[in-house]
């Protein structure tokens, strides 16, 4: 019994030089707790057995409270006396490896042969893997590397924290069933040889709960909100982020302060702080919500991303804390492409910081937030494309699948490009498969040949398509008459009621109808997939899109037009035949004359048999705008109107769109504003019938 103890050196190999220790009875360890910070020793701060450098002699620095360890020294421990309960236990250890690919022995024992728990090719793993985490391991990097067994054979891992497996292993040794008097820490069987540094080792003779290995890990977790339906991309503008620093100083929403995720540009942190790791850039997402992720891209136009990062979340723009506490993402390899990245549970929280650790280039980012779904509001998915692919109306969010298109910074549209179409899972919204509706506001650039707007998995190469000019089913059980041009504006809508029936609308007029047998069952739904300009058999479509709505029932024709901007003048019913009604010159009005004639003058002839014609005023070819007026006398049947040219000049209109008035103050498009084939010469009468007679006295 003592405290002081002198060495007395009696001989010595040249001048007697002495570093020395002292050996004491193991005491009894503190509440089942063993605690080794390697503070210049291998012993416990809370008593109990000392760790055995039992393969040789690794190395303490004087001023830093670590150990190095090296190839095929590791530590051994006779835990015993402290850890009595086998079957029952926690380890938790702060290390930084030298290497970490192949396999490297993190604990292992004499009991467990070649297996235990490792990091194997960069990823937290038991040996054999039967449970893995996702989170990569980097070399030269710090974790706290964790593990519990619960006494019915329960094993979770953590790391840094964050408990990212769980499972019931059945080996080493009835899954992690303690050794009686070893355990081996960084010391493989097998040449799995781990090198690096350890900071503190910690064992417990219980199972620790997910929050006390948290606690233990220095790791408070933003609260959880359970699992989501699925996953809407949420971006905002530049103005509305804020960000740690900008580069050049410039504000948020200025240059390199642009940092949304379809910014023309993106954010750049501040001079000076490439690689500090604490820069930040940061997306408010407008309230108190489900963040499930975050997606990630590089600067527009520039060879600069960032390639690993960490998040932190707020409820309150003042607490932040670390999602899977601190965990490293995998971040871009290229600038251009999207990388999402899904937390392994949702969090709650309105705020979200993004961390950039590392780079290619300087640390550039574009960045948006992915939150749970949310339930559609009337069964109505609305997407007006305002620089993202989410509904207004909340509900799944569309997926460029095949590869991103393109926003415009100061148009509400989206540019979407050959064999880059959107897809859509509408399961949780559109739920009755046989009856839905479908209403889109598209400019293609090419309308020959066979070009997708509507198909899904469950339908084959077939679907709703622009086919030659004409919209239509393929196989072409309907088509519309009408002729879609390329570089013009549409609105294309499709209704499936609930006994089959399919109508095709075009600008929200009813073009076609009937009850086609395919493409399954008639354009039944499939479960979890629509897609839009996605051809299976190279029928790609490129073009432009300002809005795609999908409703959970079969639209009536009028509220077709009605959501399609139309108001439809009144039908009279089918006529016996028609008849040809010409005035004359100076009973007809025009919106200009070309020399400001006036009408029945010189260019303001336009009836059908005038020595002349009418002709708009100077300037205004082209516009669209401008128009020739017939008086018919009365209210009545209107079936059409004939066109021809000039008279002894080869000048004619070749395309035009008719409007009709009752009463010469309200005007209504014919057929929602079908755009009608006219002359193709100055002289021959053209006629173009409308597909169903209108009332109406002025056209």
């Amino acid at each position: 019994k003592a405290r002081y103890v002198r060495i007395y050196p009696q001989e010595s190999h040249g001048y007697p030089s002495l570093r020395a220790a002292v050996l004491v009875c193991e005491g009894k360890c503190k509440n089942g707790h063993l605690d080794y910070p390697f503070n210049q020793q291998l012993t416990s701060v809370t008593k109990g057995p000392s760790l055995d450098a039992a393969w040789g002699q690794g190395r303490f620095y004087h001023h830093h409270p670590f150990y190095r360890f090296y190839a095929g020294k590791g530590l051994k421990l006779d835990e015993g006396n402290c850890l009595k309960n086998k079957k029952q236990w926690s380890m938790l250890m702060h290390v930084r490896l030298d290497h970490t690919h192949k396999w490297r022995a993190l604990v292992t024992a004499d009991g467990w042969g070649t297996n235990g728990l490792f990091v194997g090719d960069q990823y937290l793993a038991t040996k054999p893997q039967e449970l893995s985490c996702p989170e990569r391991i980097r070399r030269h990097h710090w974790y706290k590397f964790g593990l519990t067994r619960s006494e019915d054979g329960r094993v979770k891992l953590f790391v840094n924290g964050y408990k990212c497996a769980e499972g019931t292993p059945a080996s080493p040794k009835k899954g992690f069933e303690l050794d009686e008097h070893d355990i081996e820490f960084f010391q493989g069987q097998k040449g799995e040889q781990t090198y690096g540094y350890v900071k503190r080792i910690q064992l417990w003779a219980k199972s620790l709960t997910n929050k006390e290995m948290a606690s233990a890990s220095d790791c408070s977790l933003p609260a959880q909100t359970g699992a989501c339906k699925g996953e809407v991309l949420m971006t905002t503008r530049d103005n509305q982020m804020k960000s740690s620093s900008v580069w050049g100083n410039y504000p948020m929403g200025g240059y390199y302060g642009r940092g949304s995720l379809n910014s023309h540009m993106c954010w750049m942190s501040g001079w000076g702080t490439q690689g500090n790791g604490r820069e930040w850039l940061q997306v408010d997402t407008g309230k108190l919500q489900s963040i499930t992720g975050v997606v990630t891209r590089g600067a527009h136009g520039r060879n600069w991303f960032v390639t690993t990062y960490r998040v932190k979340v707020s409820e309150d723009g003042r607490i932040w804390r670390w999602v899977e506490c601190g965990r490293i993402f995998d971040g871009n390899r290229d600038a251009y492409r999207q990388v999402r990245n899904l937390f392994a549970e949702p969090v709650k929280a309105r705020y979200v910081r993004i961390y950039p650790q590392e780079s290619h280039g300087y640390p550039s980012l574009r960045a948006a937030v992915l939150v749970c779904e949310g339930k559609c509001k009337n069964g109505h998915l609305d997407y007006p494309f305002n620089q993202q692919l989410t509904s207004v109306t909340k509900g799944p969010s569309l997926d460029a699948a095949w590869g991103q298109g393109r926003f415009y910074h100061h148009h509400p549209f989206y540019r979407f490009y050959a064999g880059k179409g959107l897809k859509l899972d509408e399961g949780n919204c559109l739920k009755n498969k046989k009856q839905w509706s479908m209403l889109m506001h598209v400019r293609l650039d090419h309308t020959h040949k066979w070009r997708a707007l509507v198909t899904a998995d469950g339908w084959g190469t077939n679907g709703l398509f622009v086919g030659d000019q004409y919209l239509a089913t393929k196989p072409q059980e309907l088509s519309c008459p009408e002729r879609i041009r390329r570089h013009h504006w549409y609105k294309f809508g499709l209704t499936r009621s609930e006994d089959g029936r399919v109508k095709l609308f075009v600008n929200g007029y009813k073009c076609a109808e009937g009850t086609p047998a395919s493409p399954k069952k008639g354009f039944e739904l499939d479960e979890h997939d629509i897609e839009f300009f996605q051809g299976q058999k190279g029928e790609q479509t490129y073009g432009y899109v300002k809005r795609i709505q999908l409703w959970a029932k079969s639209l009536t024709n009028k509220e077709m037009a009605s959501a399609s901007d139309c108001s439809l003048p009144a039908q009279t019913g089918a006529c016996k035949g028609e008849v040809l009604m010409t005035t004359r010159d100076n009973q007809m009005k025009s919106s200009s004359v070309w020399g400001n004639y006036p009408m029945g003058g010189y260019y303001g002839r336009g009836s059908l048999n005038s020595h002349m014609c009418w002709m708009s005023g100077w300037g205004t070819q082209g516009n669209g705008r401008e128009w020739l007026q017939v008086d018919t006398g009365k209210l009545q049947s209107i079936t059409g109107v004939v066109t021809r040219g000039a008279h002894g000049r080869n000048w004619f209109v070749t395309t035009y769109r008719v409007k009709v008035s009752e009463d010469g103050r309200i005007w209504r498009w014919v057929e929602c504003g079908r755009i009608f084939d006219g002359n193709r010469d100055a002289y021959r009468q053209v006629r173009n019938l409308f597909a169903e007679p209108v009332k109406a006295r002025y056209v």
